[in-house]
């Protein structure tokens, strides 16, 4: 039952045309975005917000940075900016870094289709 339903699912998704992709080309394991990774974290609460151009603030939160629940890696999509501040604040201390994000194409899809996105990847290392 879970093959003809995985089936039935990529049929539909072959189908179905999404700007700014090709028809027929959805943009499986291909977004546009900005990941930030937290390298060497401390122990305790943490809050991450990423500042972009236009004034918007987007936030990660964490309880306990050794919490299961709580990621080293974010990944936020759409973002493709040409100067972004990072703020991460902790238990300790805060952190803030201006970056500007180098975008490299990566390539995506299934089947006979080819698209492609724009990823950006920036690490912040506690232990500096």
């Amino acid at each position: 039952m879970g093959t003809v339903r995985l089936i039935v699912i990529l049929a539909v998704l072959s189908l179905v045309g999404c700007a700014p992709f090709e028809r027929g080309c959805p943009p499986v394991g291909c977004l546009d975005g900005l990941s930030v990774e937290l390298v060497n974290l401390e122990p305790g609460p943490l809050r991450l917000a990423v500042h972009l151009p236009d004034g918007t603030v987007l936030t990660e939160e964490c309880a306990g940075s050794r919490s299961p629940s709580c990621r080293t890696r974010f990944f936020f999509e759409g973002v493709v900016v040409e100067e972004v501040t990072l703020r991460l604040t902790t238990a300790t201390r805060t952190i803030v870094e201006v970056h500007r994000p180098d975008y490299s194409s990566k390539p995506g899809g299934f089947g006979g289709c080819q698209i492609s996105c724009r990823q950006a990847h920036i690490a912040i290392n506690m232990s500096r």
